[in-house]
Protein backbone atom coordinates (compact mmCIF):
# COMPACT_ATOMS: atom_id res chain seq x y z
CA UNK A 1 0.00 0.00 0.00
CA UNK A 2 1.21 3.27 -0.94
CA UNK A 3 0.13 6.61 1.55
CA UNK A 4 0.39 10.01 0.99
CA UNK A 5 1.06 11.86 4.22
CA UNK A 6 2.14 15.29 5.32
CA UNK A 7 5.91 14.91 5.51
CA UNK A 8 5.71 12.70 1.81
CA UNK A 9 3.12 15.08 0.50
CA UNK A 10 5.97 17.94 1.52
CA UNK A 11 8.98 16.24 0.41
CA UNK A 12 7.39 15.24 -2.94
CA UNK A 13 5.95 17.97 -3.90
CA UNK A 14 8.49 18.62 -6.69
CA UNK A 15 8.01 15.18 -8.24
CA UNK A 16 4.39 15.73 -8.50
CA UNK A 17 5.08 18.70 -10.61
CA UNK A 18 7.82 16.70 -12.75
CA UNK A 19 5.30 14.35 -12.88
CA UNK A 20 2.62 16.87 -14.12
CA UNK A 21 5.54 18.13 -17.05
CA UNK A 22 5.72 14.42 -17.67
CA UNK A 23 2.04 13.84 -18.60
CA UNK A 24 2.10 17.70 -20.51
CA UNK A 25 4.79 16.99 -22.63
CA UNK A 26 6.59 14.59 -24.76
CA UNK A 27 6.63 11.50 -22.44
CA UNK A 28 10.00 10.01 -22.39
CA UNK A 29 10.18 6.37 -20.81
CA UNK A 30 12.82 6.90 -19.26
CA UNK A 31 12.10 10.28 -17.51
CA UNK A 32 8.33 9.36 -16.49
CA UNK A 33 9.93 5.90 -14.97
CA UNK A 34 12.52 7.73 -13.15
CA UNK A 35 9.39 10.53 -12.00
CA UNK A 36 7.36 7.10 -10.25
CA UNK A 37 10.88 5.53 -8.64
CA UNK A 38 11.51 9.08 -6.62
CA UNK A 39 7.86 9.31 -5.90
CA UNK A 40 7.77 5.69 -4.22
CA UNK A 41 4.23 5.38 -5.72
CA UNK A 42 3.64 1.28 -6.22
CA UNK A 43 7.08 0.20 -5.92
CA UNK A 44 6.32 -3.58 -7.33
CA UNK A 45 4.61 -1.94 -10.66
CA UNK A 46 7.37 0.23 -10.90
CA UNK A 47 10.16 -2.45 -10.34
CA UNK A 48 8.03 -4.20 -13.34
CA UNK A 49 8.46 -1.82 -15.69
CA UNK A 50 11.68 -1.15 -15.05
CA UNK A 51 12.64 -4.56 -15.57
CA UNK A 52 10.14 -4.88 -19.29
CA UNK A 53 11.68 -1.75 -20.01
CA UNK A 54 10.26 0.83 -22.72
CA UNK A 55 9.88 -2.47 -25.08
CA UNK A 56 7.81 -4.30 -22.58
CA UNK A 57 3.93 -5.46 -23.36
CA UNK A 58 2.29 -2.29 -23.09
CA UNK A 59 4.82 -0.32 -21.18
CA UNK A 60 4.96 3.08 -22.07
CA UNK A 61 0.40 3.26 -21.68
CA UNK A 62 1.07 1.81 -18.11
CA UNK A 63 3.64 3.78 -16.98
CA UNK A 64 1.25 6.88 -18.32
CA UNK A 65 -1.45 5.28 -16.08
CA UNK A 66 0.20 5.04 -13.36
CA UNK A 67 1.47 8.61 -13.24
CA UNK A 68 -1.51 9.62 -13.54
CA UNK A 69 -2.68 7.41 -11.06
CA UNK A 70 0.42 9.01 -8.73
CA UNK A 71 -1.04 12.58 -9.80
CA UNK A 72 -4.63 11.56 -9.23
CA UNK A 73 -3.85 10.23 -5.73
CA UNK A 74 -1.18 13.03 -4.84
CA UNK A 75 -3.02 15.34 -1.96
CA UNK A 76 -5.43 12.62 -0.91
CA UNK A 77 -3.93 10.03 2.27
CA UNK A 78 -5.67 7.51 1.11
CA UNK A 79 -4.27 3.98 0.43
CA UNK A 80 -2.82 3.15 -2.84
CA UNK A 81 -2.72 -0.81 -3.77
CA UNK A 82 0.78 -1.41 -5.25
CA UNK A 83 -1.56 -3.08 -7.88
CA UNK A 84 -1.51 -3.18 -12.25
CA UNK A 85 -3.50 -5.89 -13.21
CA UNK A 86 -2.23 -5.62 -17.07
CA UNK A 87 1.26 -5.89 -15.72
CA UNK A 88 0.17 -8.92 -13.26
CA UNK A 89 1.27 -6.75 -10.03
CA UNK A 90 -1.42 -7.86 -7.24
CA UNK A 91 -0.74 -6.40 -3.47
CA UNK A 92 3.10 -5.75 -4.01
CA UNK A 93 3.68 -9.35 -6.21
CA UNK A 94 4.19 -10.43 -9.22
CA UNK A 95 1.96 -13.22 -10.38
CA UNK A 96 4.19 -15.89 -11.29
CA UNK A 97 3.53 -16.26 -15.19
CA UNK A 98 6.57 -14.14 -15.68
CA UNK A 99 8.48 -16.56 -13.66
CA UNK A 100 10.57 -19.41 -15.34
CA UNK A 101 8.89 -18.93 -18.77
CA UNK A 102 11.30 -21.08 -20.27
CA UNK A 103 10.77 -23.82 -18.03
CA UNK A 104 7.38 -24.15 -18.17
CA UNK A 105 7.15 -24.02 -22.06
CA UNK A 106 9.23 -26.23 -22.53
CA UNK A 107 6.80 -28.92 -20.76
CA UNK A 108 3.92 -27.41 -21.99
CA UNK A 109 5.38 -28.06 -25.44
CA UNK A 110 5.87 -31.59 -24.55
CA UNK A 111 2.25 -31.66 -23.05
CA UNK A 112 0.58 -30.75 -26.34
CA UNK A 113 3.03 -33.25 -28.66
CA UNK A 114 1.73 -36.01 -26.18
CA UNK A 115 -2.29 -34.81 -26.65
CA UNK A 116 -1.98 -34.64 -29.99
CA UNK A 117 -0.55 -37.79 -30.55
CA UNK A 118 2.68 -36.88 -31.54
CA UNK A 119 4.45 -38.17 -29.13
CA UNK A 120 3.43 -41.73 -26.87
CA UNK A 121 1.49 -42.00 -24.13
CA UNK A 122 0.35 -44.44 -21.90
CA UNK A 123 -0.19 -45.06 -17.82
CA UNK A 124 3.12 -44.40 -17.09
CA UNK A 125 4.59 -42.18 -14.81
CA UNK A 126 5.90 -39.43 -16.74
CA UNK A 127 2.49 -39.06 -18.90
CA UNK A 128 1.46 -38.98 -15.56
CA UNK A 129 3.84 -36.10 -14.20
CA UNK A 130 3.37 -33.85 -17.57
CA UNK A 131 -0.67 -34.03 -17.69
CA UNK A 132 -0.91 -32.43 -13.90
CA UNK A 133 2.00 -30.07 -14.65
CA UNK A 134 -0.07 -28.92 -17.86
CA UNK A 135 -3.23 -29.09 -16.11
CA UNK A 136 -2.27 -26.71 -13.22
CA UNK A 137 -0.22 -24.77 -15.75
CA UNK A 138 -4.24 -23.79 -17.40
CA UNK A 139 -5.99 -23.47 -14.55
CA UNK A 140 -3.20 -20.80 -12.96
CA UNK A 141 -3.10 -19.14 -15.91
CA UNK A 142 -6.91 -19.09 -16.33
CA UNK A 143 -6.80 -17.65 -12.44
CA UNK A 144 -4.42 -15.16 -13.38
CA UNK A 145 -6.82 -14.03 -16.20
CA UNK A 146 -9.36 -14.25 -13.92
CA UNK A 147 -7.37 -11.92 -11.77
CA UNK A 148 -6.99 -9.29 -13.93
CA UNK A 149 -10.49 -8.95 -14.90
CA UNK A 150 -11.41 -8.54 -11.13
CA UNK A 151 -8.91 -5.03 -11.41
CA UNK A 152 -7.50 -3.09 -8.85
CA UNK A 153 -10.54 -1.75 -6.95
CA UNK A 154 -10.34 -1.69 -2.88
CA UNK A 155 -13.56 -2.46 -1.89
CA UNK A 156 -14.02 -5.49 -0.13
CA UNK A 157 -15.45 -7.70 -2.48
CA UNK A 158 -12.73 -7.21 -4.94
CA UNK A 159 -9.71 -7.81 -2.09
CA UNK A 160 -11.82 -11.25 -1.06
CA UNK A 161 -11.96 -12.10 -4.97
CA UNK A 162 -8.40 -10.98 -5.32
CA UNK A 163 -7.30 -13.12 -2.49
CA UNK A 164 -9.03 -16.47 -3.42
CA UNK A 165 -7.40 -16.41 -7.20
CA UNK A 166 -4.11 -15.77 -5.26
CA UNK A 167 -4.33 -18.59 -2.92
CA UNK A 168 -5.87 -20.49 -6.04
CA UNK A 169 -2.65 -19.47 -8.37
CA UNK A 170 -0.27 -19.98 -5.21
CA UNK A 171 -0.90 -23.55 -5.01
CA UNK A 172 -0.93 -24.70 -9.01
CA UNK A 173 2.69 -22.49 -8.90
CA UNK A 174 3.44 -25.28 -5.53
CA UNK A 175 2.37 -28.50 -7.88
CA UNK A 176 4.17 -27.34 -10.86
CA UNK A 177 7.28 -26.71 -8.96
CA UNK A 178 6.92 -30.49 -7.15
CA UNK A 179 6.31 -31.94 -10.35
CA UNK A 180 9.25 -29.83 -12.42
CA UNK A 181 12.08 -31.76 -10.70
CA UNK A 182 10.79 -35.01 -11.82
CA UNK A 183 9.50 -33.96 -15.48
CA UNK A 184 13.76 -32.79 -15.64
CA UNK A 185 15.06 -36.37 -14.17
CA UNK A 186 12.63 -37.34 -17.08
CA UNK A 187 14.41 -36.09 -19.47
CA UNK A 188 17.85 -37.01 -18.41
CA UNK A 189 16.52 -40.24 -19.08
CA UNK A 190 16.05 -41.28 -15.01
CA UNK A 191 13.42 -43.45 -14.02
CA UNK A 192 10.67 -41.95 -11.60
CA UNK A 193 8.62 -43.78 -9.49
CA UNK A 194 5.12 -43.76 -8.61
CA UNK A 195 5.82 -43.16 -5.10
CA UNK A 196 7.57 -39.47 -6.19
CA UNK A 197 5.25 -38.94 -8.15
CA UNK A 198 1.78 -38.83 -5.52
CA UNK A 199 4.23 -37.13 -3.07
CA UNK A 200 4.52 -34.60 -5.43
CA UNK A 201 1.10 -34.33 -5.86
CA UNK A 202 0.23 -33.99 -2.03
CA UNK A 203 -0.34 -30.92 -0.67
CA UNK A 204 -0.17 -29.83 3.24
CA UNK A 205 -4.11 -30.27 3.17
CA UNK A 206 -3.50 -33.68 1.65
CA UNK A 207 -1.10 -35.34 4.23
CA UNK A 208 0.45 -32.53 6.52
CA UNK A 209 3.15 -35.26 7.53
CA UNK A 210 4.25 -36.86 4.83
CA UNK A 211 3.79 -33.76 3.17
CA UNK A 212 5.95 -31.29 5.33
CA UNK A 213 8.58 -34.11 5.47
CA UNK A 214 8.81 -34.32 2.05
CA UNK A 215 9.14 -30.55 1.80
CA UNK A 216 12.10 -30.54 4.53
CA UNK A 217 13.89 -33.27 2.06
CA UNK A 218 13.65 -30.96 -0.84
CA UNK A 219 14.29 -27.82 1.23
CA UNK A 220 17.15 -28.67 3.60
CA UNK A 221 20.01 -28.53 0.83
CA UNK A 222 21.07 -32.94 1.46
CA UNK A 223 20.41 -33.08 -2.16
CA UNK A 224 22.82 -31.01 -3.71
CA UNK A 225 26.18 -31.73 -1.37
CA UNK A 226 29.54 -30.64 -3.27
CA UNK A 227 29.58 -34.56 -4.63
CA UNK A 228 26.14 -34.12 -6.21
CA UNK A 229 27.13 -30.93 -8.01
CA UNK A 230 30.62 -32.08 -9.71
CA UNK A 231 29.63 -33.07 -13.33
CA UNK A 232 27.06 -30.49 -13.73
CA UNK A 233 27.33 -28.28 -16.34
CA UNK A 234 27.17 -23.97 -15.30
CA UNK A 235 23.69 -23.79 -16.84
CA UNK A 236 22.74 -26.65 -14.41
CA UNK A 237 24.18 -24.88 -11.73
CA UNK A 238 22.59 -21.33 -12.15
CA UNK A 239 19.43 -22.88 -12.53
CA UNK A 240 19.92 -24.66 -8.36
CA UNK A 241 20.64 -21.51 -7.83
CA UNK A 242 18.11 -19.44 -8.25
CA UNK A 243 15.77 -22.39 -7.13
CA UNK A 244 18.09 -22.71 -3.87
CA UNK A 245 17.23 -18.87 -3.52
CA UNK A 246 13.72 -18.94 -4.21
CA UNK A 247 13.28 -21.61 -1.84
CA UNK A 248 15.46 -19.75 0.95
CA UNK A 249 12.90 -16.39 0.58
CA UNK A 250 9.94 -18.74 0.90
CA UNK A 251 11.48 -20.29 3.98
CA UNK A 252 12.46 -16.97 5.48
CA UNK A 253 8.94 -15.36 4.93
CA UNK A 254 7.60 -18.45 6.99
CA UNK A 255 9.80 -17.65 9.60
CA UNK A 256 8.73 -13.97 9.61
CA UNK A 257 5.31 -14.13 7.73
CA UNK A 258 4.13 -17.68 8.94
CA UNK A 259 3.55 -17.05 4.76
CA UNK A 260 5.15 -17.94 1.42
CA UNK A 261 4.93 -14.51 0.80
CA UNK A 262 5.77 -11.31 2.68
CA UNK A 263 3.25 -9.94 4.62
CA UNK A 264 2.31 -5.87 5.14
CA UNK A 265 3.85 -6.40 8.83
CA UNK A 266 5.47 -8.80 10.01
CA UNK A 267 4.01 -11.92 11.80
CA UNK A 268 6.66 -13.86 12.83
CA UNK A 269 6.72 -17.52 13.89
CA UNK A 270 6.12 -17.93 17.67
CA UNK A 271 8.95 -19.69 19.61
CA UNK A 272 8.94 -23.44 19.18
CA UNK A 273 9.33 -26.63 17.30
CA UNK A 274 8.21 -25.54 14.12
CA UNK A 275 10.21 -22.37 14.68
CA UNK A 276 13.03 -24.42 15.00
CA UNK A 277 12.35 -26.35 12.16
CA UNK A 278 12.66 -23.12 9.96
CA UNK A 279 15.70 -22.15 11.45
CA UNK A 280 17.74 -25.38 10.63
CA UNK A 281 16.22 -25.51 7.04
CA UNK A 282 17.00 -22.14 6.71
CA UNK A 283 20.80 -22.93 7.35
CA UNK A 284 20.87 -25.25 5.58
CA UNK A 285 20.06 -23.91 2.72
CA UNK A 286 22.71 -21.44 2.85
CA UNK A 287 24.94 -23.89 2.99
CA UNK A 288 23.69 -25.51 0.03
CA UNK A 289 23.52 -22.00 -2.02
CA UNK A 290 27.44 -21.77 -1.08
CA UNK A 291 28.38 -25.10 -2.01
CA UNK A 292 26.13 -24.05 -5.38
CA UNK A 293 28.24 -20.98 -5.41
CA UNK A 294 31.43 -22.82 -5.32
CA UNK A 295 30.71 -25.19 -7.98
CA UNK A 296 30.15 -22.33 -10.39
CA UNK A 297 33.03 -20.36 -9.39
CA UNK A 298 35.36 -23.39 -11.16
CA UNK A 299 34.07 -22.29 -14.31
CA UNK A 300 35.73 -18.63 -13.68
Amino acid sequence: MWRLTDKTMKNTHEIFQRATAWLNGKKDFAAGLEVLQDSGFKPAVVRKLARDGADGPAAAERLEFQLREYVKAYGFKSDVPDTDAELHVFDGQEAPADHDETQQLGIMAVAEKMESGELPTGDLTPTKVIHEYAAAYRQREKAIRQMAGVGEQNDEKSMARRKELSDLIDEKTALMERLYPLFERYQSGADISEEEFENAMQTDADNPESSSDNAAAQESGEAHTSEDLEGKSREELVKLRKNAGVRLLRTQNKLEYQSDKKGDAPNPMPEGPERVKLETRIENIKKEIEAIDMAIAKFG
